[in-house]
């Protein structure tokens, strides 16, 4: 079975301390994964160059790029690459 492209939730939703979010490509190919808070400012971000197709977790521990505890709330994940745009809500609690 061909592995779509997209975003495939994360887990344990709600968290503390950390979550994985799956990420799942049908090919190889460089994805860039970001949160941002509810009011809209981009707190962390990845880039992946040449990711290989299949499924990956990324490990996000609540805090922003540069590293301080962010507070409890709802958070989106946006995932982009060349042909896929998708988001997915995470929830941060402490």
């Amino acid at each position: 079975a061909l592995t779509r492209t997209g975003l495939a939730g994360n887990f344990p939703n709600p968290f503390t301390g950390e979550t994985r979010i799956r990420v799942n490509l049908a090919q190889t190919e460089d994805v860039v994964l970001e949160i941002y808070s509810l009011q809209g400012s981009l707190v962390r971000s990845w880039k992946f160059t040449g990711l290989t197709a299949g499924g990956h977790l990324v490990t996000w521990d609540g805090r922003d790029g540069s590293g301080d505890e962010l507070p409890q709330g709802v958070y989106t994940c946006r995932m982009k690459t060349t042909d896929y745009q998708g988001s997915l809500k995470l929830v941060l609690i402490h």
